[in-house]
């Protein structure tokens, strides 16, 4: 199954740089659709199935940090990577606190780019999967409780 993946930037040459990239692997990666500015991104995200956004910081109408926090409050299992040309450490700071889950400079390298896919899509499928342990948990005991006759428990 290919990711699918968002690319958010108010540059239209860094969209399409990062689309050829992703396009370099038609095989994994799936571009659904992209993005001028954070609030685009925002809105694009609830209204679609992304797994991952690769998004700017600096966009007009809304940034891409104030746009990651919203989308990991939407959706916990969106992956976002930031891809900016600032390095400035209260970026960085703002982007782990609003649990982005990697942060690349530009001019970035495409290896350095499916590195932070692929990194982001592990992590985000390990925690789909633990997400789904307590439930499958609790109804495994729910079973128990009930074969052996405990149906109030």
């Amino acid at each position: 199954m290919k990711d699918r993946i968002l690319v958010a930037d108010d540059e239209y040459l860094e969209r399409e740089v990062v689309k050829m990239i992703l396009q370099s692997r038609p095989d994994r990666y799936m571009v659904v659709g992209e993005a001028e500015n954070g609030l685009e991104a925002l809105n694009f995200t609830k209204n679609n199935t992304v797994d991952l956004v690769l998004m700017d910081i600096k966009m007009p109408q809304m940034t891409g940090l104030e746009a990651a926090r919203y989308m990991k409050e939407f959706n916990p299992n969106i992956g976002v990577v930031l891809v900016t040309a600032y390095s400035d450490f209260e970026f960085a700071q703002n982007a782990i606190k609003y649990s982005v889950d990697d942060y690349l400079l530009k001019p970035t390298r495409p290896e350095h780019l499916f590195e932070a896919i692929e990194a982001t899509m592990k992590k985000i499928s390990y925690h789909k999967v633990k997400q789904k342990e307590p439930v499958k948990d609790l109804i495994t005991s729910f079973l128990n409780y009930c074969r052996g006759g405990d149906y109030i428990r």
